[in-house]
């Protein structure tokens, strides 16, 4: 129950994170674009582009410390 608890927990903090930067990125877009030239916005939206593929690569390596784990408990459970 904990290791699933943990997962949801972790889970649930990458997803929030996630929508914070589409957001971020989405607001970023809209503001600047209409200020600056598409040069200069572009490396910041490159920036969160990033930040982006950081965190589904946390995520990833989340999941992967995680599901050996998760399936070790799911086999005892069924055990029972």
């Amino acid at each position: 129950i904990l290791l699933k608890h943990n997962k949801a927990l972790l889970e649930n903090s990458y997803a929030d994170r996630m929508e914070q930067a589409k957001t971020q990125l989405l607001a970023y877009e809209t503001t600047k674009q209409q200020q600056q030239p598409l040069a200069a916005t572009r490396i910041s939206i490159d920036a969160l582009q990033n930040e982006l593929k950081q965190v589904e690569k946390v995520r990833q390596d989340i999941d992967n410390e995680y599901r050996p784990l998760v399936d070790l408990y799911l086999i005892k459970q069924k055990e029972k």
